[in-house]
C-alpha cells in the first residue's frame, strides 16, 4: 500500500486496524507463487520441504486463499504423506489441517478429496499418526458441525474410527466431534449409523478407562435421544448404560435425567420393558440390576415419576424378586430402599396381589438378611423400618387383604426379639454384665402366652423435637451404606428415609395392642405448638383468611378455671396500652437536626367511630381483600374463530392440550361451594347462571381469579354471550390460547378494559409460543418488560402464561390508576389501598371535632385553646 492510499484512509478503518484483536495483520490474499511451489515440490530437499510447508501453515490462518490453491499444494506435497519419518508426514498433516480450515468458508472439491484421504488410509495408518490425524478431521468438520460434501460417509467412518482411538484425551474430543455430528446433522445419519453411534458411546461408558471418557459418552446419549430418533435395536445397550452410570456418583444425576426424558418420550414403555427384562435375566452384575431397580422405582413411584408410564406395579414387582437371587448386598439394599418408597408414597395403588408381591420380596430380603455375616446393619434397620410402616398400614386396614402373608412375616426372629419373662434379681441385672459369646441355638419349645414380652417397635421419647432429633441421626448412620457402594445420591433419587403416609385412626382396642413408636410431625395427633421449628410460616399469621392449616386444626382445650380465654393476653388489655401510650407522647422521637413539634393531642390518639357516613367508610374497607388479588379472562380460540368474537365466546369446550392448560393454569373451585371458603374472593354468580366451576390461583399473599369463558355456560336467551363479555371484558388481562393456527387480533374481544392479551400459540411436539399484546402505550413501553416471545413446552406454559399475566395486570392496574386519579394515586397494593381509606376516614373524623371544638362557647373556643379544648373519647366499653 502507498503513501497515497494510506493518506487516503479513513479515520474507521485506521481505528478497526488499531484495535484489532491480537494486533492480527490484515489478511492478504495467499497465493502460490512458483518460487514457494518449487520449495514445496518433491525435488526439494526434505528439510527445505517441511520449512515452506510449515510457513504456507503459519499464513494460511491470516490470509484469504485463492481458487486452486489448495489443489496446487495438494499435488506438490502428497508424496509427504508416505515417508517413513514421522516428522515428514506430521508436518504434511499440519499443513493439510491450515488449508481445512480456510476450506471452510469455500466449500469445494478439496473437502472430498481430504476426506476420501482419510477414510481410504484409516485401517493402515500408524500409530503415531492418530492425533494428526485427528486434527485434520476436526478442522475439516469444524468439530462436527459442517459435513457438507460428505453426509453419507461421516456417520460409518465414525463408527469405525472411534473405538480404535486409544489415547483419552483424544477420546473425549473424539467423542464431542460426534455429539456435534449429531446435533446439527442427525437428518443425515442413517438408522445403523445411529445404532452404531450408540455401540461407541456404550462401549466407552462401560470400559471407564479414560478420565472424562464416561461424561462425554453419556453427552453423546442425550443428543442421540434428544436430536435424533433412538432405533428400537440400540435401546438395550443404551438402557443397560445408563443403568451402570448412575452408579458412579459424578454422573448419577445426569444419567437419571437422561432415563427420565427416555421413559417420558414414546418409546417410554419399550425402555421399561428392557430394564425389566434385564432383571428377569438373572445373570446381569451387581451395578446393572441395582441400576435398573433404581430406575424402575423412580419412573414408577418415586418423588419423581413418569407421568405418562401407566403400569402396574404388578408387573415388575417379580422382577425385584429375580434380582434377589443375585445375592448382591448392594441390590438388596435398593431394592429395599425402592420398597420403603413405594409403601410410604403411594399404598393406595397397591391391589391384594400386589400386596402379596411386595410381602414376597420383603420374604426374600429378610432371607438374604439372615445369611449375611456379619450382618449388614444399614440393610436389617431400612428391612425393619419397611415391615414397621407395611405394620402400620395393616393395623390402619389400608393393607389390601394380605394380612396372612404379613404375619407369616412377622412371625418369630423375622419380626420383634422375643425374651422370656423373669422377675429374679439375677435376670434383671444380668444386662449390666460384660457381653459373652452367644451358645448354640437350642431346639425350639413351647411357650406360654404369659411367658413372651413383645418390644416396642421403638423406644418412647419424652418429646417431638428428641425424636426428630433421632430420626435424622438414623438417616445419617443409614447413609454410609449407599456410600460404601459408590452410592446414587439418596438426595436425587428421593430414597432417603421417610415416613409413612398419614393412616385412618385405628380402633381404641387396636391402638392398645400396637406397639408404642416415636410421633412424627405428620401424625394428627401431634398439636400444632409440639411441631418443630421452621414447621409453620410466619407469613401465614399475619393474614388471617390465608391459613386453611390453621382452621382444618382442631381446637384446643386447655385444663383450668372455666371460661379461661385461649391466650395469655387480653385484647381489652392491649387496647388500653397502646391507648395510653400513643395519646401522652409521640410513639418516634423527632428527626436529628430539627427542632421538636409542638404535641398534638389528636396526634396518634385513638377516635371512635360513629355516624352513618363513617360506618359506610369502614363498610368499604372490608371490600378491600387483604391479599392481592387480580381477575384474568381464559378464552379458547379453535380453528377459523381467530377473528369472531362470538364463536370464540360461544366455545364450551377446547383442545385436549387446552384442557390440560386448564388444570395446570390454577385449582377448580366450586362456585357453590364458595362461602365456606371465606379466604376466596370471587365475583361470579351461583346457582349455575355463571357456571358450576371455575379455576382459581394462590398463594400466601395473592388470589388470581380466572374467568373462563368455556367453563361458564351459553343461553340461547344471549346469543352474543354479553353474560361472558361482561367479565370477561371488564379484566385487564386475557390469556388466549389461539388454537386457529392463525395470528390472532388484540381488537378481536370488545370490553371497556383488556389492555393486554397473552396469547398462547401450540406447536407439534408439545411446544407452546407465548408472547404479549397491548394497546395500551403507556405498559407497553414504561411498566411492561417481558414483550418477548418465549417457546416452552407443555409443562411449563401455564406457569409462564400465568406469570406473564400478573405482571401484565399490575401494570395495568397501575396505568388505570394514574389515568384516573394522577401521579398522587398510583395503585401499590391493596395493603396500601387499605392504609389509604383509613387514612381519610381519619383525617374527617379529625376535622369533625375541630370543627365542634371551635363551636364551643366562650372563652373555650380560644384560638391558643383549642387543640387541647378537643374531647376525649370513652373506650370503657371496650376495655
Amino acid at each position: 500500500m502507498g503513501s497515497r492510499d494510506r493518506d487516503t484512509k479513513s479515520l474507521q478503518d485506521k481505528l478497526k486496524v488499531f484495535f484489532k484483536k491480537g494486533a492480527a495483520p490484515a489478511r492478504g490474499e495467499l497465493s502460490l507463487t512458483p518460487e514457494l511451489e518449487r520449495e514445496l515440490s518433491a525435488d526439494t530437499p526434505l528439510p527445505r520441504r517441511l520449512r515452506a510447508a510449515k510457513d504456507l501453515a503459519d499464513r494460511a490462518p491470516h490470509s484469504r486463499m485463492q481458487d486452486g490453491v489448495a489443489e496446487r499444494v495438494w499435488r506438490c506435497t502428497r508424496d509427504l504423506l508416505e515417508e517413513e519419518g514421522a516428522e515428514a508426514r506430521h508436518g504434511e498433516l499440519a499443513l493439510l489441517r491450515a488449508l481445512a480450515d480456510a476450506l471452510q468458508e469455500r466449500p469445494g472439491a478439496m473437502r472430498t478429496v481430504l476426506f476420501r484421504y482419510l477414510r481410504e488410509t484409516h485401517a493402515g495408518h500408524a500409530p503415531e499418526d492418530a492425533a494428526p490425524r485427528f486434527r485434520l478431521l476436526h478442522a475439516l468438520t469444524g468439530n462436527g458441525k459442517n459435513i457438507a460434501c460428505f453426509e453419507e460417509q461421516i456417520g460409518a467412518f465414525l463408527v469405525e474410527w472411534a473405538p480404535r482411538i486409544q489415547q483419552p484425551p483424544l477420546l473425549v474430543e473424539c467423542l464431542q466431534l460426534v455429539t456435534n455430528v449429531v446435533k446439527y446433522n442427525a437428518s443425515s445419519l442413517d438408522e445403523d449409523v445411529v445404532c452404531g453411534i450408540v455401540d461407541v458411546a456404550c462401549g466407552v461408558c462401560c470400559g471407564r478407562g479414560a478420565e472424562g471418557a464416561v461424561g462425554a459418552g453419556v453427552a453423546l446419549l442425550e443428543a442421540v435421544a434428544s436430536y435424533s430418533l433412538l432405533p428400537r435395536a440400540a435401546l438395550r445397550a443404551f438402557v443397560a448404560t445408563l443403568a451402570r452410570t448412575v452408579n458412579l456418583e459424578q454422573h448419577a444425576q445426569s444419567s437419571w435425567k437422561l432415563m427420565r426424558q427416555v421413559l417420558g418420550a414414546d418409546i417410554g414403555y419399550a425402555a421399561l420393558h428392557e430394564l425389566v427384562e434385564l432383571l428377569h435375566e438373572g445373570d446381569a452384575e451387581a451395578g446393572l440390576a441395582r441400576g435398573c431397580v433404581f430406575y424402575v422405582s423412580m419412573a414408577l413411584w418415586g418423588p419423581r415419576r413418569v407421568p405418562t408410564l401407566r403400569v402396574s406395579h404388578l408387573a415388575v414387582l417379580p422382577a425385584f424378586l429375580k434380582a434377589l437371587e443375585l445375592r448382591a448386598p448392594v441390590v438388596t439394599y435398593e431394592v429395599v430402599l425402592a420398597l420403603q418408597v413405594l409403601v410410604t408414597r403411594a399404598p393406595h395403588e397397591l391391589h391384594e396381589p400386589a400386596w402379596e408381591a411386595v410381602l414376597d420380596v420383603l420374604r426374600a430380603v429378610h432371607e438374604h438378611d439372615r445369611e449375611l455375616r456379619p450382618r449388614n446393619e444399614p440393610l436389617h434397620a431400612r428391612l425393619h423400618a419397611v415391615i414397621t410402616s407395611v405394620e402400620q398400614l395393616q393395623q390402619a386396614g389400608q393393607l389390601g387383604g394380605a394380612a396372612a402373608a404379613l404375619l407369616e412375616l412377622l412371625d418369630g426372629k423375622s419380626r420383634h426379639p422375643v425374651r422370656r419373662s423373669n422377675s429374679s434379681p439375677e435376670m434383671s441385672s444380668s444386662w449390666k454384665l460384660p457381653r459373652e459369646p452367644e451358645p448354640e441355638p437350642e431346639p425350639p419349645r413351647a411357650l406360654l402366652p404369659d411367658d413372651l414380652i413383645l418390644l416396642p417397635a421403638a423406644p418412647e421419647t419424652t418429646s417431638a423435637a428428641m425424636s426428630l432429633h433421632a430420626s435424622k441421626k438414623a438417616a445419617k448412620k443409614s447413609a454410609d451404606m449407599r456410600v460404601s457402594c459408590e452410592a446414587i445420591p439418596e438426595e436425587m433419587s428421593g430414597t432417603s428415609p421417610l415416613q409413612p403416609a398419614p393412616l385412618s385412626p385405628p380402633s381404641p382396642s387396636a391402638a392398645a395392642a400396637a406397639p408404642a413408636v416415636l410421633k412424627t410431625a405428620s401424625d394428627s395427633a401431634v398439636g400444632g405448638d409440639d411441631l418443630p421449628p421452621l414447621a409453620r410460616s410466619k407469613r401465614s399469621n399475619t393474614i388471617s383468611v390465608m391459613s386453611p392449616a390453621r382452621r382444618a386444626r382442631e381446637p384446643r382445650r386447655r385444663e383450668g378455671r372455666a371460661g379461661a380465654g385461649g391466650g395469655g393476653v387480653t385484647p381489652s388489655f392491649v387496647f388500653l396500652q397502646l391507648y395510653h401510650n400513643m395519646s401522652t407522647y409521640p410513639i418516634t422521637p423527632p428527626v436529628p437536626g430539627e427542632a421538636p413539634g409542638a404535641l398534638d393531642p389528636l396526634a396518634e390518639r385513638p377516635l371512635r367511630v360513629a355516624g352513618a357516613q363513617h360506618e359506610r367508610t369502614v363498610k368499604n374497607l372490608d371490600l378491600v381483600p387483604p391479599i392481592e388479588t387480580h381477575k384474568v379472562g381464559v378464552l379458547y380460540a379453535g380453528p377459523g374463530q381467530q377473528d369472531n368474537e362470538v364463536l370464540i365466546l360461544r366455545n364450551e369446550f377446547g383442545s385436549v392440550r387446552y384442557a390440560d392448560f386448564l388444570t395446570q393454569l390454577g385449582t377448580l373451585v366450586s362456585l357453590d361451594a364458595a362461602d365456606e371458603q371465606p379466604d376466596l374472593f370471587l365475583n361470579l354468580e351461583k346457582g349455575g347462571k355463571d357456571g358450576r366451576y371455575t379455576y382459581v390461583w394462590t398463594d400466601d399473599v395473592m388470589q388470581v381469579l380466572f374467568h373462563v369463558a368455556t367453563a361458564m355456560p351459553c343461553s340461547p336467551k344471549d346469543p352474543n354471550c354479553n353474560e361472558k363479555r361482561k367479565y370477561i371484558g371488564n379484566d385487564f388481562v386475557s390469556i388466549v390460547y389461539n388454537d386457529s393456527g392463525a395470528d390472532f387480533n388484540i381488537h378481536t374481544i370488545k370490553g371497556q378494559l383488556n389492555f393486554c392479551i397473552v396469547v398462547v400459540e401450540p406447536f407439534e411436539h408439545g411446544m407452546n409460543r407465548v408472547f404479549v399484546k397491548t394497546k395500551d402505550e403507556r405498559i407497553r413501553t414504561t411498566f411492561l418488560a417481558h414483550q418477548d416471545t418465549y417457546v416452552v413446552s407443555d409443562t411449563n406454559v401455564a406457569l409462564l402464561a400465568r406469570q406473564i399475566a400478573l405482571h401484565c395486570a399490575l401494570a395495568s392496574q397501575i396505568s388505570q390508576s394514574l389515568t384516573l386519579g394522577g401521579p398522587g394515586a398510583a395503585y401499590a397494593s391493596n395493603a396500601l389501598e387499605r392504609l389509604r381509606l383509613i387514612k381519610r376516614l381519619r383525617r374527617r373524623v379529625e376535622a369533625e371535632r375541630l370543627a365542634a371544638a371551635a363551636r364551643a362557647p366562650e372563652p373555650y373556643n380560644a384560638p391558643s385553646d383549642l387543640h387541647t379544648r378537643v374531647a376525649i373519647d370513652d373506650f370503657n366499653d371496650y376495655t
